[in-house]
């Protein structure tokens, strides 16, 4: 099942603009469209969002996060960077 923006906005209850800035910055992979351009996000993608909103829940930054879900961080290095981030 696909989900429009809209939504996955009122799903997880980030702005519209929130999601195209977090795919914009790359803190999520790419969002698939549809034959007229429209963003169709997939359960994984809401999977994603709420993992990032976790995140910011912490208070981890936005350059953090783009830095903790970059594919060539290792387990190791994400736990050490939430260890990190507990500690502030």
């Amino acid at each position: 099942m696909s989900f429009t923006i809209g939504q996955v906005s009122d799903q997880t209850g980030l702005s519209i603009h929130t999601l195209r800035y977090y795919e914009k910055e790359g803190i999520m992979p790419i969002v698939t469209r549809n034959e007229n351009g429209i963003r169709m996000y997939e359960a994984k993608d809401i999977e994603v969002l709420e993992f990032v909103c976790c995140l910011r829940a912490t208070g981890m930054t936005i350059s953090d996060i783009k830095d903790f879900v970059q594919e060539d961080k290792t387990i190791d290095q994400r736990i050490e960077m939430l260890k990190q981030q507990k500690k502030t």
